[in-house]
This record gives C-alpha cells, sequence and structure tokens, in this order.
C-alpha cells in the first residue's frame, strides 16, 4: 500500500517538503492506514501533522469509543488533535438536507477551520479509497450525472489531498495487519439501506464476477476521464473567452461551434451567473438558438434572453400588468400597447384564399357558431386552457407560450377570446379545435393584430 500512495503523492504533486498536514481521522482502517503512512513519510519529508476527527453523536457509546480510540493514539504518538463534536441529525433536520451530506459538510469545515487555526498553508489528507472511488462512480452514474462526474473522486482538489485513492481496501488492510495496527469498525457501514452501503455490498461484487479486476477498471476509466477532461476544459476555455463579451455570448459564433462545445459554453454561462444547470436547461437553449430571439426562464426571476444576436441573463423588463377585457364583437379594439385588434367576418371563399395566399393567418380564423354572449376579448388568466386545433391536445396559456418561447413581458399583453377559463384563440398559439373553420362553415371570422 506504501509504495501506491508514494506514487499517488508523487505523481500529483500532493505534499512538498515542509507541509503541514491536517489527517481527518474517524478511527477506522482507512483513515488509521492513512495516519501510519503519514507518519512513515514523516521524517523524509518533514511534515507537521495533526488530526481531526467529528463525532456526529449518532451511535452513542460507539462513538465515544471512536473518539477515545483516535485521541489515544494521538497522544502516543504526540500528535495534536482536534475535535468537533456535533448533533448532526438534529442540525440536518434544521436545514432540510440529508443526515449524510449534513456530515460531509460539518467535517470540510471543521477542517478548513482547523487549517485556518494553524497559521500557515495546510494540506488536508482524506482517507478516500480506491473502493470509494468505485463506488462513488456507480452512485454518479446510477443518478444520472454529467460525463464530468465520470472522473468520480478527485485525487487533489485545491488543498485536499487523497493519497490512498488508487489503494484497494485488501491493500489498506494487509498494511495495517503488517503494522499489528488495530482499528475502530462502524456497524453502521454494513446497513444496505445506505445507497453507498448497498453499492459496496451488493452491486460491486455482482461487478467483480464480471471482472475480478473491476476498480482496476475504474481506475483507468476515472484517470483517463480526468485528463480528457482537463483537455476539453481548456478548448471550451479559449472559446468561451472569444464569445464572451461584455456580460453576453454572441449567438452567432456559439451557433457555429460542435454541440459538445456549445452545450458546455451554455453550461459555464449559467453558472457564472448562479444558474443551476440541468441537461433539460441546456437542450432548450440549444434547440432555441435556431431562432432569432427567444426568451427562457431559468429561475423564479431571471430569463436567458437572446434579442440582437446577443444572449444574457438577467431579470425580465416586465411592464406593469395592465388587465383588459371587453365583449366580444365585429371591428377595432384598442389594446393596451397601443396595437389595435380588428375583428372581421369573411366568407369561406376567402377562407380558402387565405389558404393559399396566407397561411399563417390561418391560427386566426374561427367558425363563430358558438360563440355567443358573455365571450370575451382579454389577456390571460391562471388556468387559462385550450385545446389547440389540429394536435387536439389541452394545454395551459402558460404552458404554450413557454413552448413558443414568447418573451415573458409579453405574455400579459396578449389577447385571447375566452369564456371563463375556456380559451377559443390566442395570439401567436392558435385556436381551439371545437371553432376549427369545416367546408360547410357559414360565420367565419378573421381576427388580425395590428401593430402599432
Amino acid at each position: 500500500m506504501n509504495k501506491t500512495a508514494l506514487k499517488t503523492i508523487r505523481d500529483y504533486d500532493m505534499l512538498s517538503y515542509g507541509d503541514s498536514v491536517i489527517a481527518a481521522v474517524s478511527g477506522g482502517a482507512d483513515s488509521m492506514a492513512l495516519l501510519c503512512f503519514l507518519l512513515e513519510i514523516q521524517k523524509e519529508l518533514d511534515l507537521s501533522i495533526s488530526v481531526c476527527h467529528v463525532n456526529h453523536l449518532l451511535r452513542g457509546e460507539d462513538a465515544e469509543r471512536d473518539e477515545q480510540f483516535v485521541r489515544a493514539f494521538c497522544e502516543k504518538h504526540a500528535i495534536p488533535f482536534y475535535l468537533k463534536r456535533c448533533d448532526v441529525s438534529a442540525l440536518a433536520k434544521e436545514k432540510g438536507i440529508g443526515f449524510e451530506e449534513c456530515g460531509r459538510d460539518v467535517r470540510y469545515a471543521f477542517f478548513n477551520e482547523t487549517a485556518g487555526s494553524i497559521g500557515k498553508i495546510t494540506k488536508i489528507a482524506t482517507a478516500h479509497n480506491l473502493g470509494d472511488c468505485a463506488e462513488t462512480l456507480i452512485f454518479n452514474i446510477a443518478r444520472g450525472a454529467s460525463p464530468a462526474a465520470l472522473s468520480s473522486i478527485a485525487p487533489k482538489r485545491d488543498n485536499i489531498i487523497r493519497p490512498l485513492i488508487r489503494c484497494s481496501r485488501e491493500q489498506i488492510e494487509g498494511y495495517l495487519a503488517d503494522l499489528n495496527q488495530g482499528f475502530r469498525t462502524d456497524k453502521t457501514n454494513s446497513d444496505t439501506a445506505y445507497s453507498r452501503n448497498f453499492i459496496r455490498h451488493k452491486v460491486v461484487p455482482l461487478l467483480k464476477e464480471i471482472n475480478p479486476a473491476f476498480e482496476s477498471a475504474v481506475l483507468n476509466l476515472t484517470e483517463l476521464s480526468r485528463e480528457q477532461q482537463s483537455f476539453f476544459s481548456e478548448i471550451c476555455d479559449e472559446h468561451y473567452h472569444k464569445i464572451y463579451k461584455n456580460g453576453v455570448l454572441l449567438k452567432d459564433e456559439l451557433s457555429k461551434l460542435n454541440i459538445a462545445l456549445r452545450r458546455s459554453i451554455i453550461a459555464a454561462f449559467c453558472r457564472e451567473n448562479n444558474v443551476v444547470v440541468t441537461k433539460k436547461l441546456t437542450d432548450e437553449v440549444l434547440d432555441a438558438l435556431s431562432s432569432e430571439s427567444f426568451c427562457i426562464s431559468v429561475s423564479d426571476d431571471r430569463v436567458l434572453k437572446c434579442s440582437g444576436g446577443s444572449i444574457e441573463i438577467k431579470k425580465p423588463s416586465k411592464p406593469q400588468k395592465r388587465d383588459f377585457e371587453y365583449a366580444f364583437s365585429l371591428g377595432e379594439h384598442a389594446l393596451p400597447d397601443d396595437r389595435r385588434l380588428n375583428i372581421k367576418a369573411i366568407n369561406y371563399e376567402e377562407f380558402e384564399n387565405l389558404k393559399k395566399n396566407s397561411t399563417n393567418l390561418l391560427k386566426n380564423c374561427l367558425c363563430c357558431d358558438i360563440i355567443e354572449d358573455g365571450f370575451v376579448i382579454r389577456n390571460r388568466r391562471i388556468g387559462d386552457e385550450i385545446t389547440l386545433f389540429p394536435r387536439n391536445v389541452t394545454k395551459t396559456l402558460k404552458k404554450l407560450f413557454n413552448e413558443s418561447k414568447i418573451e415573458a413581458e409579453k405574455r400579459d399583453i396578449i389577447p385571447v377570446l375566452a369564456l371563463g377559463s375556456r380559451v377559443l384563440w390566442a395570439e401567436g398559439v392558435g385556436i381551439d379545435r371545437s371553432v376549427a373553420v369545416k367546408k360547410d362553415s357559414s360565420n367565419i371570422i378573421l381576427i388580425e393584430v395590428l401593430e402599432k
């Protein structure tokens, strides 16, 4: 094990002569092997070694014995010992997160806090090993993570180092046996109700039946993935800085790139603006790039908007909503944005001419046989829905506006013809199947929206 760990330290430049190192030690086999290994190379590298132990107060007396075990080891070897006791279960409930996530947050916050108190640049060494790397990879795949997640656990990240990341559990236990060094066993590690334990005890053994060297195969995959991700990130950064100008992306330049670069640049742009990135969001933006302009909601109060060839993330400049409503009748009607609505009767012959010459107006032609008193022209309301012709699917206007990529600031001034929440026509969307024009239709109307 020590040879593998030494090579890992050299390959990833984890430690330098005279470094200060905090070892995260729970008392289990992995962390005790890490601590013993650091003590083994301490003199050669002139390391200053400290230990951090977190008691999560989850396992009663067992957790107390873990704490005492690590403390006693540190006293025997004159190692500075730092302790954090935290009721992780109560804190997780308070924050509304899982206690595994909460425990991880508590541990790393404590490690960094302790590193800061030491007063010089300090490395934090954790005992993640090859088994952890394989389990994380499987977990990431199972929950649908991105290709970057194939890198699994990084050997080195900022001031965090993982010297045992290439070491198997068998190597670790063999190393401790050679040293005659005991360790603590967490009984909850065998509880397969936890996802990681299920992967460790159920999934990995099955995969080893297919390939006994499964963990080594994982190691090769994760290391190759990190190399490729690093190379791809360099290319992505190079293109990003070419098409990112003054806080916006240049749409035409973005559209010329390979789809993988486009997706990565969109994701980077969103992250830079503190927007949560999902494949669904990047898919939506990629689809919208074929349009001259578009507006996509990316959070409760912001949109990703394209106009004039520039893509930006901003709060929509939404005008104050002005509800309007008036009884349906032929003739012209004023709209709040100074446009006019012209409703006129046409015959079937005129309708046929429109089909030949102005097909875009067909969305505005209705058979008005069912239109009676009570129908109004108004702007949208909560719950409005329409059975769209000819698709014959019933959807809310909100969903159809999203599909049509109608800008958020324009949605409240779009006129609709409706009775209650039943919409027969909406500008830019189309007509309800109940008013579709047929060959025997006699009462046909055409609704035209006239610009200023």
